[in-house]
């Protein structure tokens, strides 16, 4: 089963035309009750690197791609969900989703209905926490962007990329936004005659799977089932690809402990005394939070407060990690590794003189910077 995508509901419609954005900072906040989401299928992000670049269009064909199996095989339910979108709903796109969607499914499989038992599209309050589609930068009513709210989840994640002039920057921009933030990353590119997909890939080759798209007519009133039957194997790969890495993600997960247990050397540790279901297996982590693997009556990732503050992150909470992931970001740009005996460069000169301004005020004179960790 693969949520993702769906149809907005009457009922759903007049409650998410509230105002979202306090409902949305309750359930990302870092100070809310423990956020979890289910490993029991794929769940993924939709981004796009600019507006207008095709993430309703890519939807319906991942739709349509995952809702057309042979008869014979396994009912499948696929959950669309937009959450925020301006001007909802007098020009919300999921109406355009559902029937580009229909059209498309009814071509490839006219003996069935839409809205037969198993391919009723519907959506959920738990599917809003996790599928934001939007742009990477746009922002929320808590004036941060939507990667940023959607950060303690960390959903693998589509890219749909800029086909369209000045598209390559953007996408790339787009790209390393969400990588710096630790979102698995797949691109998705539809051509519009600019070839923007060679650079991309020259770019993004050995870093993430591309797919291109072909160039979409003009006419988008149109039924697009042409477009939509070219485009077949392009869905049908981003499918296996997803399906793909969801299923090795789960197996990872699962396979952590043991392997941690057979080759970490912990400090502070009786190993013997250490039962592998009790080895904790990080996904991620969100400010003072972890994101943690847990198999009850089935797979999840759940938060758990970092209680012990892993030592040296005290007091990082959700902000300041994002701040201090941009800045590690800069600086690991800038120098890479310096060898410090001898040296100087700003990042360490400037934490020298906070230090000595802060806690060393009034009696140290110097900065001593270690090479034991432990020391």
């Amino acid at each position: 089963m693969l949520p993702i995508s769906a149809r907005f509901t009457p009922t759903h419609r007049r409650f998410l035309s509230k105002p979202l954005s306090p409902l949305l900072h309750r359930l990302l906040s870092t100070q809310s009750s423990s956020i979890e989401y289910t490993l029991s299928h794929p769940i993924y992000t939709v981004w796009g690197a600019n507006t207008g670049v095709g993430k309703t269009l890519v939807s319906a064909g991942l739709a349509a791609s995952i809702l057309s199996p042979p008869l014979s095989s396994t009912p499948t339910k696929f959950i669309y969900i937009k959450p925020v979108q301006t001007g909802f709903p007098a020009d919300s796109d999921s109406h355009f989703f559902y029937r580009k969607f229909s059209e498309n499914f009814l071509h490839r499989r006219p003996q069935s209905t839409v809205f037969a038992s198993n391919h009723v599209l519907n959506a959920s309050i738990p599917a809003a926490k996790a599928v934001l589609g939007c742009g990477v930068e746009k922002r929320g009513k808590c004036d941060c962007g939507f990667r940023d709210l959607g950060w303690p989840f960390r959903l693998p994640t589509i890219l749909v990329g800029d086909g369209w002039l000045s598209g390559i920057s953007g996408t790339i921009s787009a790209y390393e936004s969400l990588k710096l933030r630790g979102y698995d990353v797949v691109v998705v590119l539809e051509d519009h005659n600019l070839v923007n997909e060679v650079p991309l890939f020259s770019y993004l080759q050995n870093r993430v799977h591309m797919l291109v798209l072909p160039p979409v007519p003009q006419d988008m009133s149109n039924s697009l089932v042409e477009w939509f039957d070219e485009s077949q194997n392009v869905f049908n790969s981003l499918k296996e690809i997803m399906l793909s890495a969801f299923l090795e993600r789960i197996q990872k997960l699962h396979d952590m402990p043991k392997k941690a247990g057979n080759i970490f050397w912990w400090p502070f540790t009786q190993h013997k005394l250490v039962p592998e279901e009790t080895i904790t297996v990080i996904d991620s982590r969100c400010g003072e939070y972890f994101g943690v693997y847990r198999v009850r009556d089935h797979d999840s990732i759940t938060q758990q407060f970092d209680a012990c503050a892993s030592w040296w992150t005290q007091g990082t909470d959700a902000t300041l990690h994002i701040e201090l992931a941009k800045d590690m970001g800069y600086v690991a740009a800038r120098f890479g590794h310096v060898m410090f005996p001898e040296n100087v460069y700003e990042p360490t000169l400037e934490c020298a003189e906070l230090l000595l301004e802060g806690v060393g005020k009034g009696w140290a004179s110097r900065a001593f910077f270690s090479d034991n960790i432990l020391g």
